[in-house]
């Protein structure tokens, strides 16, 4: 039941500071006649003449003409660059050369997989040694590829 009070209470409160702004600030104001105030207008051309001859302007003289605009080349839109990665899972053989390589995770095109694929079958990785002697080994990479839309 109190909320409800609490309720009513902030409703009348907000009412009457509502009500005390819009009447400071001369909102209802109106004219004798009942009218409502209208303290800006649009003026038609003919109105603007003639405060300009008021003024004591010349109103014989043209308005000023904006310059021709000249034409803009074209706008040239660079190629779009985009980024992602390729996680590999790579099978090194005791002599480094790289055996297998599995595409595990990417974000890039299939293109751009395989181009990354390939690359890595054709590098040489140090190998994992074992009391200093080189064994087969599988290592997970993951590859950063950057390509234009153009590729």
């Amino acid at each position: 039941m109190r909320w409800v009070v609490s309720i009513f209470s902030a409703i009348v409160v907000t009412f009457l500071l509502t009500m005390f702004g819009v009447k400071s600030f001369n909102t209802y104001e109106r004219h004798r006649d009942g009218r409502k105030t209208h303290p800006l207008e649009i003026l038609s051309s003919s109105d603007r003449i003639d405060i300009a001859h008021l003024l004591g302007e010349d109103t014989g003289r043209k308005r000023p003409q904006l310059p021709k605009l000249e034409e803009l080349p074209r706008l040239q839109v660079p190629e779009r660059v985009s980024s992602g990665f390729v996680q590999l899972e790579i099978s090194v053989a005791a002599d480094g050369r790289v055996s297998d390589a599995v595409v595990v995770g990417a974000t890039a095109p299939e293109e751009q997989i395989e181009r990354v694929r390939a690359e890595v079958l054709g590098q040489r990785f140090d190998p994992t040694l074992v009391d200093g002697h080189p064994i087969p080994s599988v290592r997970t990479e993951i590859v950063d590829v950057t390509w234009t839309s153009g590729d």
